[in-house]
């Protein structure tokens, strides 16, 4: 891993978020790209990222772990597809970016999935060695 990257690999938890604005800061990126994975229409994405903040901001409580489970929802209810266009298959591709996108561990991607854990592992390795062997050709 690149230095940058590792700079960047924090878990999301321990980003202080107190207002709206903080979470916006810190997360609308994140939250668009794994939108757009499954969409692949950046204008479908960014209105399913904005609904997710605006429900965000509605929130009695502020926190990244329903803000994420709004998205995984979103996913859910909306992408008929059963793999992406990179040819991973829809649980793969979402558990390894809520992991190295969103920086979820592995107990929150359970819990906003419905996956088990060990699933949740499983789902990463193998999208990680799917994108590992498409690298080295």
């Amino acid at each position: 891993m690149n230095s940058s990257f590792s700079q960047f690999n924090q878990e999301m938890t321990v980003l202080p978020i107190s207002t709206i604005e903080d979470l916006v800061s810190a997360h609308y990126e994140k939250v668009f790209s794994l939108l757009d994975t499954f969409f692949e229409d950046h204008r479908v994405s960014l209105e399913h990222t904005e609904n997710a903040f605006r429900a965000m901001q509605n929130a009695d409580k502020l926190n990244t772990h329903d803000l994420y489970q709004l998205a995984v929802d979103c996913i859910f209810q909306n992408y008929q597809e059963k793999q992406t266009t990179g040819g991973l298959p829809t649980g793969d591709a979402m558990c390894f970016l809520l992991k190295e996108v969103g920086r979820l561990r592995y107990n929150e991607i359970a819990d906003i999935t419905g996956y088990t854990r060990e699933d949740v592992k499983l789902h990463i390795a193998r999208a990680r060695k799917v994108l590992i062997d498409r690298m080295a050709h």
